[in-house]
């Protein structure tokens, strides 16, 4: 599976890179969270769980970021292919326990992101979710915009992600302050 709807019998059998994330994320909150209310010394699950955690994000490093541009690819699948694996769920899962926004892989996948899926030529805001070319991914995604714009911030890039704020409450201020899905 991934963030977005793939189906397990229309090519949604990938290693997506958001399933991969949120699995270290989980595991590592988890473990945290295990440590806190197990109260009996040498507990072995929280560290069984953090060895997870740090297996799956070692093989995100080895097959997930692309050695070209150093940024994070939609799955490995499509990664192999060798084109059209920009999506907006490498940023959504940019966080210390993956891979930091601030850190190599996380500026070069926001660069990549703003190079293949911002809609700088169409609107000049906003971005779409990922490059596989039909109508429906072609659209702003404002759950990408939120998310890059975080990224953006946390990288030390303030700027990026004031802009895209802005153009978000700039809108929702135009529509009875309703930010649009």
């Amino acid at each position: 599976s991934s963030i977005w709807e793939s189906h397990w019998d229309n090519g949604g059998r990938q290693r997506w890179v958001f399933t991969s994330g949120a699995a270290v994320i989980g595991l590592l909150r988890f473990a945290d969270a295990l440590e806190a209310v197990v109260h009996r010394a040498n507990d072995p699950r929280p560290a069984r769980y953090r060895a997870r955690a740090i297996e799956i994000r070692a093989a995100m490093a080895a097959a997930l970021v692309d050695p070209i541009s150093g940024s994070l690819a939609a799955s490995v699948e499509q990664l192999r292919r060798g084109s059209a694996f920009a999506d907006a769920q490498a940023a959504l899962i940019l966080d210390p326990r993956t891979f930091s926004s601030s850190s190599a892989v996380g500026l070069h996948t926001l660069d990549f992101l703003r190079q293949n899926l911002f809609l700088g030529s169409t609107t000049g805001h906003g971005y779409r979710r990922n490059d596989d070319g039909d109508v429906y991914d072609r659209r702003e995604w404002l759950v990408v915009d939120l998310g890059i714009a975080k990224a953006l911030r946390i990288a030390g890039r303030a700027g990026e992600a004031d802009a895209i704020l802005s153009w978000i409450t700039d809108q929702a201020a135009l529509n009875f302050n309703l930010i649009p899905e």
